[in-house]
This record gives structure tokens, C-alpha cells and sequence, in this order.
């Protein structure tokens, strides 16, 4: 086996801790809603935008985020996803205007969008082959139990100091702890394997007329070759007659 330059369970371990502070400060969102009442005495409806932003920002940023990682290395595209978090919770932190409060979720859910679970599964699919299933669940079990977690901590924060430090504590572990292990640690792929994936359109295969054809194919096809071969019909006539047959039949249909 080929050196890979790190274990395979440090990347597991470090998009565990990843998911665990971001994804976990991303449920923590319904834990505010009391404190925002209490202190701006806004509508419940205009309180229940503020997660219902944040979810939307981390559906729309997704397939942004999938163009640029089939573009840039995934340690670049999550490492500014988790900077940009922490921007947003430190800028919702210090805001005092609805409109203020909701660009600083968007900025969060930006950031999320790019550095959470989409950028993981990437990283995953290339470094695990037969365990790929195993790692995927601990993923998952880091984005529930860093939810249980993180709004523990939250909620102990609003009640003791308020809900503008609870932010400020939640950007805390993305800052001094996340963005360091996304650029430092977790890598694409192992070392072994060739550079990212190429953007050019795949060869188009030529048309399989035979079976020695067939066996000669390149083996860069779309299609795999150990498909069998579907033989084609014996021309146009074959088409028409079925056609015909068909017209014919339902004629005779009452």
C-alpha cells in the first residue's frame, strides 16, 4: 500500500470534530428564538425567519459549493466555509437590527453550506473504499451529537450571559479549532492518487456493432464492458413492420 502521508482515521476524526461544532452550532438556531423576543420584542413570525434563513442558505449554497469543489481542493473550499461561519455567528453577535441579524445568518448558512456535510462526502468517497459506510455514519453521529451538544451549551450561555455571547462562544470552536484541522489536517484524497478530477467531457465510445468490436472497446467508455452486448435489430424495415403490425391490430379493436 502506497504511503497516503496521514492515516485515514485522522481524516476521519477531524471531519467528525468539523461537523461536530459546525452542523451542531446550525441546530442550536431555535434555541435563540426566546432570547430575540425578550429583547427586541419582534412578531413570532418575524422571529421564526431567522432559522428558517439559515436553512435556506445552506440549501442554496450547496450547489455552488459542489462546482467549486470539483474545481478546488476541498481543504481550500471548507476552510473559508468555516471562517465564513464564524463570521456570521461573531457578526449576528453584535447586531441590533433585524436586517443586521438576518445577513449575518445568511453569512452563517453560507458557510455552512460550503464546509459541512457536501464537502465531507467528498472527502470520504476518495480516501474510503470498503469502510466508506462505516465513516459516513460517524460523520452523521458528529452532526447529531454536536447538535445535542452545542445547544446544551448555548442555552447555558443565554441563560447566564446572554444571547449575544452565546454567539460569540459558538464561532469560538469554528475559529480555534475547525478552520485549523480543515487546513492543516483533511485532505482531498491520499497521496496516492492522481490530482483532482479532470473537467474534460468523457471520450464518447463508438458504436458497438459486433462482438469483436464490442471486446475491443476502450476501456474509458461511459458504459462498463462487462455489460452484455445488446444486439441491434435488423434495420428500419423491422421498425416499420412492428408499426404496421400495431396499426393493424388496433383497427380490429372494438
Amino acid at each position: 500500500m502506497a504511503k497516503t502521508g496521514r492515516p485515514p482515521w485522522m481524516i476521519a476524526a477531524s471531519l467528525f470534530i468539523s461537523l461536530f461544532f459546525l452542523w451542531g452550532s446550525f441546530n442550536t438556531s431555535p434555541i435563540f428564538v426566546g432570547a430575540l423576543l425578550k429583547s427586541f420584542h419582534w412578531s413570532h413570525a418575524r422571529v421564526a425567519w431567522i432559522p428558517s434563513i439559515l436553512a435556506l442558505a445552506v440549501g442554496f449554497t450547496s450547489p455552488a459549493a459542489g462546482w467549486l469543489l470539483d474545481r478546488l481542493e476541498a481543504p481550500i473550499v471548507m476552510t473559508a466555509g468555516a471562517i465564513l461561519a464564524a463570521g456570521g455567528l461573531i457578526a449576528a453577535g453584535h447586531s441590533h437590527t433585524f436586517a443586521g441579524l438576518f445577513c449575518a445568518t445568511i453569512l452563517f448558512g453560507i458557510g455552512l453550506g460550503a464546509s459541512t456535510w457536501l464537502a465531507a462526502s467528498v472527502v470520504i468517497a476518495n480516501w474510503f473504499g470498503e469502510r466508506r459506510g462505516t465513516v459516513l455514519g460517524l460523520a452523521t453521529a458528529g452532526m447529531e451529537s454536536g447538535g445535542m451538544a452545542m445547544s446544551m451549551l448555548a442555552g447555558y450561555v443565554i441563560a447566564h450571559s446572554g444571547w449575544r455571547e452565546a454567539y460569540l462562544a459558538l464561532s469560538l470552536p469554528a475559529l480555534v479549532i475547525v478552520a485549523p484541522l480543515l487546513a492543516f489536517v483533511v485532505r482531498t484524497r491520499p497521496n496516492d492518487q492522481s490530482g483532482r478530477t479532470s473537467l474534460k467531457p468523457r471520450r464518447r465510445c463508438p458504436a458497438m456493432k459486433s462482438e469483436r468490436q464490442y471486446a475491443r472497446a476502450p476501456s474509458g467508455c461511459w458504459w462498463s464492458r462487462n455489460v452484455p452486448m445488446v444486439r441491434p435489430s435488423a434495420g428500419p424495415s423491422s421498425i416499420w413492420s412492428l408499426i404496421y403490425s400495431y396499426s393493424i391490430t388496433a383497427k380490429r379493436l372494438p
